[in-house]
């Protein structure tokens, strides 16, 4: 049979090639869709079971007590996380149920088990905008499973180990900064005791150089200078008197050797009275005496006569002169002491500018320790507060909103939407590959082709003519064809009711697994 080229092809070609390959169809179709959605029913189910935990904020405000667990809600959840499917806690859940068969001895094997576990597990955190960030406001806790029971039992003790776990890690958060605290401020305590010590010695050392004695060692000065220039007035007055005592002592002895001379002396005596007056008050007794001479001389008693009058007078000079040269004496040595003690007050002074220096310096380093132990103190009381804060579960937890309950319904798969894709590909599949080839076929099949290719319309146009035999032929393996397939059903039926489960059980599970 001629071909043409496929631009003259007719479209007929592709219902021919339908036509041609009805049988062919007929029976892929079906024998695809039974593959097929024995393939959706024989899928395993697979159960998920979720518990969903609330994220509660901090029932107490925090200007009254500030929590130390300063982790972010969605931060914590993967901290959590991470702890939850650790090796350990995992195998301990693994064990506790003897649905998980494995050799423990098996590392290969112990280690699918594991991550089968793992993969299984899934957490979905559920956040809500807060200004300009997501905030972690809950999550749930699922797990996977081909039953039921166990999705649910997995689930629910994975969701208890989560809220466990948590309030186990912001404990011990808070308990490593209560005794991190603790332990600093132990540290500051000694080294300030140690400078307390530091302090004592050094004021021990320096008592008598110390900055607060300053203003007392500067009145001190003061008094000593007023003390001294005391003393020097008196020492000046006690050296007038002994050394007018003495000429007092000298003209009475001139006067009692000779006679001669009572104007000179009454004119010595007026002029010593005259000098002394200038310097002391009229009742001072040396004015007095000088007086009383110069009264007796000028009444014409001679010199002689006071002499003789004065012998007891004379010793009461010389006594009075002995009592100021003791009295000097004194008060040289009230003098020595007083610049002695001005000197050891200047010296102090001096040096208390060198020991406030060092003096400020230790009480530097002691106010700042000071001040950073009481820091550490008060920081160490409030993280005490924030443990017991966690302890109680008064600060930001998680809270059981919803357990997990036995699911009733497979997670996956859809078999629904598995069944409409069967289906589709089912019939699909033979049409396309029968369309296909009739739009691959280039034979001329029709008289409109061949009149394409000829350019002019045949005559006549003779159909293709079936024999008798043949049409027999053909209702003989349509007949055995169908039997065949009654058959294979009836015996597939057969065998699943006896071999397998009741057909009405079944079917009951066929529609439960389609979610009817």
């Amino acid at each position: 049979m001629e071909t043409y080229e496929e631009d003259d092809r007719s479209p007929s070609n592709i219902l021919a090639a339908v036509m041609r390959y009805r049988l062919h169809l007929a029976l892929a179709i079906p024998t695809l869709l039974v593959i097929a959605v024995g393939i959706v029913l024989l899928i395993p189910p697979v159960y998920r079971s979720t518990g969903t935990i609330m994220v509660e904020t901090q029932q107490i405000p925090a200007s009254l007590v500030q929590s130390t667990v300063t982790n972010a809600a969605s931060e914590q959840i993967d901290i959590i996380t991470q702890r939850v499917l650790t090796r350990e806690k995992i195998l301990d859940i693994i064990k506790a149920h003897a649905f998980f068969n494995f050799n423990e001895d098996s590392l290969i094997e112990q280690s699918n088990v594991l991550d089968d576990f793992r993969n299984n597990v899934e957490i979905e955190v559920t956040s809500a905008n807060s200004g300009r960030e997501q905030v972690a406001i809950g999550f749930s806790v699922s797990y996977d499973s081909d039953s039921p029971s166990v999705a649910k039992i997995i689930a629910s003790e994975l969701t208890e180990l989560f809220l466990s776990e948590n309030v186990k890690a912001r404990t011990e958060r808070a308990s490593e900064t209560t005794e991190f605290l603790s332990t600093e401020a132990d540290k500051m305590r000694l080294m300030l005791e140690q400078i307390e010590g530091q302090v004592a010695d050094f004021k021990r050392i320096n008592k008598d150089a110390l900055p607060e004695h300053l203003n007392l060692y500067v009145g001190m000065r003061e008094d000593t200078r007023r003390i001294l220039s005391g003393i020097n007035e008196s020492l000046a007055s006690t050296d007038d008197q002994r050394k007018l005592l003495q000429n007092q002592l000298a003209l009475a002895r001139e006067g009692g050797s000779s006679g001669s001379g009572s104007q000179d002396e009454l004119l010595a005596l007026r002029e010593e009275y005259r000098r002394l007056s200038l310097q002391y008050q009229p009742n001072y007794p040396d004015l007095v005496n000088l007086k009383q001479k110069i009264a007796l001389l000028e009444s014409g008693v001679t010199i002689g006569e006071i002499a003789a009058a004065e012998t007891e007078a004379q010793r009461n000079i010389r006594n009075q002169i002995t009592a100021l040269t003791d009295k000097r004496r004194f008060l040289m040595e009230e003098q020595k002491s007083a610049f002695t003690k001005l000197e050891d007050l200047e010296q102090r002074i001096i040096r208390i500018p060198q020991v406030e220096r060092e003096f400020t310096e230790i009480n530097r380093n002691y106010l700042t320790i000071q001040e950073q132990y009481t820091s550490l103190q008060i920081k160490a009381q409030s993280a005490a507060m924030a443990e017991s804060l966690e302890q109680q579960e008064k600060a930001e937890r998680f809270t059981l909103l919803e357990p997990p309950v036995l699911p009733a319904i497979a997670y996956k798969p859809d078999r629904k939407k598995l069944l409409i894709v069967a289906i589709v590909l089912s019939i699909g599949l033979p049409a396309g590959i029968v369309i296909l080839i009739g739009i691959l076929d280039k034979t001329i099949r029709s008289s409109e082709a061949l009149a394409a290719v000829v350019g002019i319309q045949p005559l006549a146009e003779i159909p293709f003519i079936h024999t008798q035999a043949e049409l027999a032929t053909k209702r003989k393996y349509m007949v055995y064809g169908a039997a065949s397939l009654i058959g294979v059903a009836v015996f597939g039926m057969v065998a699943v009711n006896f071999l397998v489960m009741p057909l009405d059980v079944f079917a009951g599970k066929v529609v439960t697994r389609f979610g009817v």
